[in-house]
């Protein structure tokens, strides 16, 4: 799934236009396809700009990139991830963000078994910021190496906006899959997956 950018955090519209900073032409001034941000542009102490980039026409809210990233992977419901390697060894983690909690089933125990961790505020964000980091939501639906017989496989669904998505690894994962799997494997534990 990839981040609209454009699409109204707070309601939802599409109906939104680029703000533009600085003196304006007269033939952009009466222009709607764009909303005049006035002359500066703010910029934070860490060097990045937080004045926003889009306008809302349909309920005056403005925000930039960064908010629109943020608002999209805020918007996680939850987190399926299911491995599953040669010789019938499985396991599955579940991530509700929603309820602020993960639960797993580990690979090493050929039992059912699930095991279930509360998460706070500061635990959800950092798994957040990781799959921000990673590029999550911007992963391709399917990797695969057909010339590896064996071998490790992965599925991912998740539920953002209420609608179901699902990415598909077969001996082959996204570029930015290794701190994805270590931040897994840093709250359930090391032995688990």
């Amino acid at each position: 799934m990839r981040i609209v950018y454009k699409q109204c955090p707070r309601c939802g519209s599409k109906d939104t236009v680029k703000i533009v900073y600085g003196m304006p032409t007269e033939e952009l001034f009466n222009t709607d396809k764009y909303w005049i941000g006035g002359c500066c542009i703010e910029i934070g102490d860490d060097g990045e700009k937080i004045s926003p980039d889009y306008h809302c026409k349909a309920c005056g809210h403005e925000w930039n990139k960064k908010q629109a990233i943020h608002d999209w992977y805020s918007s996680i419901e939850s987190l399926t991830v299911s491995i599953a390697s040669f010789g019938g060894i499985n396991g599955k983690i579940i991530i509700d963000f929603k309820n602020f909690n993960i639960q797993w089933e580990p690979i090493l125990y050929m039992k059912d078994f699930v095991d279930k961790k509360n998460l706070n505020k500061y635990e959800i964000e950092t798994i957040l910021n990781t799959l921000i980091d990673s590029d999550f939501l911007n992963w391709k639906a399917k990797y695969g190496d057909e010339n590896i017989i064996d071998g490790m496989q992965c599925e991912i669904e998740y539920i953002i906006k209420q609608k179901k998505k699902k990415i598909s690894c077969l001996n082959k994962f996204p570029d930015k899959w290794i701190g994805f799997y270590d931040i897994l494997k840093s709250f359930i534990g090391e032995e688990v997956i």
